[in-house]
């Protein structure tokens, strides 16, 4: 008998399904999402206890040429500004690697090590944190030299399957990265003793984990018996197991449901970019305004499946191309949705302006996060392809935060009664401008931008 990803089993064979979710009510379809989020969150004993998460990465800023002392400097510079960028872990994304799949061991750009990496930050007063790919590595790693029998493998060929390319991750002639396999138990015990060295022995509280779709590819596994999403889910298992329960870690590019009741937040779309994209350009293209398309459409997954990551808020004004209102609309959608608040800048950019933009949106968005915990953050129509959109949470007192977005390349206007607020107070913010906007029947919006409302009861 023949049941998912060609593992066969016998007639006598028994395996467990998850519990089937059907409900129909006169709700919203985001309403009707939250609550199923909550019965799956409550079924996988999902990781949704952990406090709101602000922190630095260096990703948007530095890409792969972060070095050592590009680190450093942004950490001396985070301490000193610590009141105007209230933050708490400070996280080292790709390029610190000696290469893709040796997590424990550094390139030249990196010479003092993880550990005193780690020590200095801590030493700081930040939590440190780490980038890792944990299911993927290149041809020229040690991992993969030592270890060729531990990838997934092409039934056909016996080659190991390609499940990424990226020639900033190797110097072999060959750019792409494989797919390890964790139902192999001896990769297993390789992941729970690597996790262990980066959380125990060097220091590392917040894991960002990428790339974790390598796990379930489609392919030859060592155990037949188990389907791609139970080899994924196998590995993190063993991830969470290394690092232990204390440890944060972040989840992203994962199918989302193995994910759950192991990770504490999930990357809940595509990346964020210093350009906002194309509305007519391909969803699959790199840039902003896709990003903040899943933001929204997923937002009633948070504090209910894990914490939501929308990725990172970019406050610079300059290195950028992204304007005023496209800086303010991604702040916006980042914290009306309540979910972590990381900013991905070099500290050297940024002012008292931008300081003081941060400490406004991360007070909203902490507020949204503890309402969430209640309430579910909301797309205000689920179901809308439009160009303008939003998210809204009910407060305790009665009143609601809500956002609208403008994606589109022309201004748009919205009638408030379209909003389905009832008769309830309206006051909208530009942070763009740092203004008050009184509102009356309408709100305009220009290109690429947003508004956050404060509705009194």
């Amino acid at each position: 008998m023949s049941i998912r990803d060609e593992v066969r089993a016998s007639a006598e064979a028994h395996r467990d399904l998850d519990p089937l979710f059907v409900v129909t009510a006169d709700e919203s379809a985001a309403r009707l999402a939250a609550r199923w989020a909550d019965a799956t969150g409550r079924w996988m004993n999902a990781r949704v206890s952990a406090p709101f998460q602000r922190g630095w990465c260096s990703w948007y800023h530095y890409f792969h040429a972060i070095t050592e002392d590009a680190l450093r400097a942004n950490l001396k510079s985070l301490e000193a500004m610590r009141t105007e960028f209230p933050l708490e872990v400070v996280q080292l994304d790709d390029g610190f690697q000696s290469a893709l799949g040796d997590w424990d061991t550094t390139n030249a750009k990196f010479p003092g090590g993880l550990k005193a990496i780690a020590g200095e930050i801590r030493a700081a007063g930040f939590k440190a944190g780490i980038w890792t790919a944990p299911f993927l590595a290149a041809r020229d790693s040690r991992l993969m030299i030592n270890h060729p029998d531990w990838f997934i493998m092409h039934g056909e060929t016996g080659e190991p399957v390609r499940a990424a390319y990226n020639a900033n991750w190797t110097a072999s002639g060959d750019k792409f990265a494989y797919a390890l396999d964790p139902s192999n138990p001896l990769f297993r015990a390789h992941l729970r003793h690597l996790f262990t060295k980066l959380t125990h022995h060097f220091g590392f509280s917040y894991l960002k984990l990428d790339f974790l779709y390598a796990a379930a590819a489609p392919g030859r596994r060592h155990d037949p018996n188990l389907t791609r999403g139970e080899t994924l889910r196998h590995g993190l298992e063993a991830i969470r197991t290394g690092a232990g329960d204390d440890a944060f870690i972040l989840g992203c590019g994962c199918p989302i449901g193995q994910a759950v009741g192991v990770v504490d937040g999930m990357r809940i779309g595509p990346d964020v970019s210093p350009f906002w994209g194309s509305t007519a350009s391909g969803a699959g293209d790199p840039s902003t305004v896709y990003a903040l398309d899943a933001i929204i459409a997923r937002s009633f997954m948070h504090r209910r499946l894990w914490l939501n990551d929308p990725d990172c808020l970019m406050l610079r004004a300059r290195e950028t191309r992204l304007s005023a209102d496209e800086r303010a609309a991604l702040a916006a959608t980042i914290v009306a949705s309540g979910g972590m608040l990381l900013i991905s800048d070099d500290m050297s950019l940024l002012d008292a302006e931008a300081g003081k933009l941060f400490r406004a949106v991360a007070q909203i968005a902490e507020e949204i996060d503890s309402n969430a915990i209640r309430e579910p953050v909301l797309a205000l129509d689920l179901m809308t392809a439009g160009d303008v959109r939003g998210m809204i949470t009910e407060t305790a007192d009665g009143g609601a935060i809500a956002m609208l977005l403008n994606r589109s390349d022309a201004p748009a206007r919205v009638q408030t009664s379209d909003l389905k607020l009832g008769e309830r107070e309206m006051a909208a913010f530009d942070l763009a401008h740092d203004e008050k906007i009184e509102i009356f029947d309408t709100i305009d919006l220009p290109p690429h931008s947003a508004r956050i409302l404060r509705v009194k009861r």
